[in-house]
């Protein structure tokens, strides 16, 4: 039954990568892969943290679509396998390439658990202009926990007071395929909290690595 769920899965997101987007593939056009935080696995339909306040999923998409890109954003299932889920976000990217997407117009954007999977998802894709950005994904956990080798182009960025995820530097450094690789530090003051709202302290640097 596990096996036939995740087919499923596979099934249905890769169909989610709608011919109306997939039409759209000019060297003008961004694609933008967002991967949310693991909160929306767990509450889908009011995401709230006592702690960080209402998780603005609707918010943060909006933004990129305001700015134009093609955005592709799913709601995991509860509990989804990043391993698997990973396999997904690659199949779809692999989709987009087939269809005459350059690989530089493809971002894949991910915030605590989605920046894990889009970690994972480049060890499937392994081209090096693919981008992506790594919102508070990387911690001791990660790296001894999963098997990292880290492919494309990389923008890292964490904030100085989230005292989970910090800098990604020692992931970086023991992958064997990052093509070009860049990391911010914030200073927000929020904490976790700053992933869960369309703050441009962390957006801006995210629409200059999709535009670079």
């Amino acid at each position: 039954m596990k096996y036939i769920l995740t087919i499923l899965i596979i099934v249905l997101y890769l169909n989610s990568v709608s011919a109306k987007d997939t039409a759209i593939h000019s060297d003008t056009t961004n694609h933008v892969f967002f991967l949310h935080n693991k909160i929306l696995e767990d509450m889908p339909d009011n995401p709230y943290s006592n702690q960080y306040g209402k998780y603005e999923f609707d918010a943060i998409v909006n933004s990129f679509s305001q700015k134009g890109y093609v955005v592709h954003a799913r709601i995991r299932p509860e509990n989804a396998d990043p391993d698997q889920y990973s396999w997904l976000v690659a199949k779809s990217i692999d989709s987009l390439l087939k269809l005459g997407v350059s690989p530089r117009r493809i971002t894949i954007v991910g915030t605590g658990k989605g920046a894990l999977i889009a970690m994972l998802a480049s060890d499937h894709i392994r081209v090096k202009d693919v981008k992506y950005v790594i919102v508070g994904g990387c911690n001791k956990w990660v790296s001894k926990y999963f098997h990292i080798d880290a492919h494309g182009t990389i923008l890292s960025i964490y904030e100085r007071t989230d005292h989970v995820w910090n800098s990604c530097d020692s992931i970086m450094t023991h992958s064997h395929g990052v093509y070009k690789y860049d990391e911010i530090e914030l200073v927000t003051g929020l904490k976790g909290g700053y992933t869960y709202k369309p703050l441009p302290e962390w957006l801006e640097p995210v629409y200059h690595w999709v535009e670079k």
